[in-house]
């Protein structure tokens, strides 16, 4: 079998580029060009409508504040920690538990879909190293959001 690529055999032309190599660097390059073009764009078209919607945001949560006689500082911390309670599921109208039987079924299904996939990848220990560590943020997020309402209370 011939060597083609780098790395399959010890050579003195180690580390030169194949015709492959070369095509899929080409590729490479011309995604991540076509990827940047379109980043681009979609900020340029999505960019105006945004600052128009935060500038509207901002008038109301000052008009609301004037309203009601709120300190505008007031206010906004209030708007964080209702984002906060949101963000780990804390809702206002609450029409059905979120870990009522069927929710919980459904987060037991996703968990057991994904038990073993770890086993498919090349890089296991990276991934393992990454799920840990997003884990980590996740319960030290939460635990900062838990130990902020004690200080509160």
């Amino acid at each position: 079998m011939a060597c083609r690529g780098l790395c399959c055999c010890p050579s003195s032309n180690f580390g030169t580029l194949t015709e492959d190599t070369s095509r899929f660097l080409l590729l490479a390059v011309l995604i991540v060009l076509y990827m940047g073009c379109g980043a681009a764009i979609f900020s340029l078209i999505e960019r105006p409508s945004e600052l128009e919607a935060l500038q509207k945001w901002q008038m109301k949560i000052e008009n609301f504040s004037q309203k009601y006689n709120l300190a505008l500082a007031d206010l906004r911390n209030f708007l964080f920690e209702y984002e906060s309670a949101y963000r780990i599921g804390i809702r206002v109208n609450i029409t059905r538990p979120q870990w009522d039987l069927t929710g919980a079924f459904y987060f037991v299904g996703t968990v057991v879909s994904t038990v073993g996939k770890w086993g498919n990848c090349q890089n296991t220990n990276a991934l393992h190293l990454a799920y840990t560590i997003w884990l980590l943020y996740l319960y030290s997020s939460e635990n900062n959001y838990h130990s902020q309402e004690k200080g509160k209370a």
